[in-house]
């Protein structure tokens, strides 16, 4: 599946996973665990992270467009990729 709308994840552990030119539109994310993750050329648009693990994620390419971060630990993350 390439395209995810309206989706509702919850204490999903995705530790390591890699995620290629996925688009997300209007999901939710509730205590997920991306540590580590790859997300490349994704697309996130009016999305909510709420208190996930998003530390070393790499998002090369990818673009997050009025997307909500809260109470999520987002240590060593480059946003500029």
């Amino acid at each position: 599946q390439r395209t995810y709308i309206d989706i509702h994840f919850e204490n999903t552990n995705l530790t390591n996973h890699e995620f290629m030119m996925k688009e997300f539109e209007n999901c939710s994310f509730n205590h997920c665990n991306f540590s580590e993750s790859f997300f490349n050329k994704c697309k996130f648009y009016e999305c909510h992270f709420n208190h996930c693990n998003l530390s070393l994620m790499k998002i090369k390419g990818s673009t997050f467009f009025d997307t909500v971060f809260n109470q999520c630990k987002a240590i060593g993350i480059n946003w500029t990729e």
